[in-house]
């Protein structure tokens, strides 16, 4: 039931010490493979675009197959442990992240999605690369959330895996 509002600035930050983390920390090098656990938070989020930031090859893994276990903490505050060292800016030296976004879904401009998909599949397009793409926003939901309230707190304008009375269902 918890809500996170993060900008563009914020989550810029949190993908760049991200990405120092997973290059000096993890190993991970430009074309390596880095399996993430396509959990629906908005940490995931960070993961596997700090991941496309240093080049890797990206990929979902199920629990207990992925790389990096990101601890699901309250506003992070275990994941920023890991990361809080590293820089606020980061240079790929083989960035790869325009084709991930090359990859999203054409959403229209300024789409707000609710979504309740894992990042994977769908999901990954869905609720995060196509309305990064699009230059709009994801709101994450859980199941068992009130999704109509959510939808009219959050200004949706289109939903991926539920269906809400009046808004456009994607997939």
């Amino acid at each position: 039931g918890g809500r996170v509002d993060l900008s563009v600035a914020t989550i810029a930050n949190w993908v760049a010490k991200t990405a120092g983390y997973l290059e000096d920390e993890i190993g991970i090098e430009p074309g390596e493979q880095l399996r993430v656990e396509p959990t629906l938070h908005w940490l995931t989020a960070v993961v596997l675009l700090a991941g496309w930031t240093v080049g890797a090859d990206v990929v979902t893994a199920p629990r207990g197959e992925a790389l990096i276990d990101v601890p699901f903490e309250p506003m992070g505050v275990a994941f920023s442990r890991l990361v809080a060292a590293y820089p606020d800016h980061y240079v790929a030296a083989s960035p790869t992240g325009e084709s991930a976004l090359s990859a999203a879904p054409s959403l229209p401009a300024g789409v707000r999605v609710l979504t309740t998909l894992p990042l994977e599949g769908d999901g990954l397009g869905l609720g995060l690369l196509g309305p990064l793409a699009a230059g709009g926003s994801a709101v994450y939901a859980a199941a068992d959330t009130n999704h109509s309230v959510i939808a009219t707190e959050e200004r949706v304008t289109h939903t991926a895996g539920i269906d809400l009375v009046g808004l456009p269902r994607l997939g």
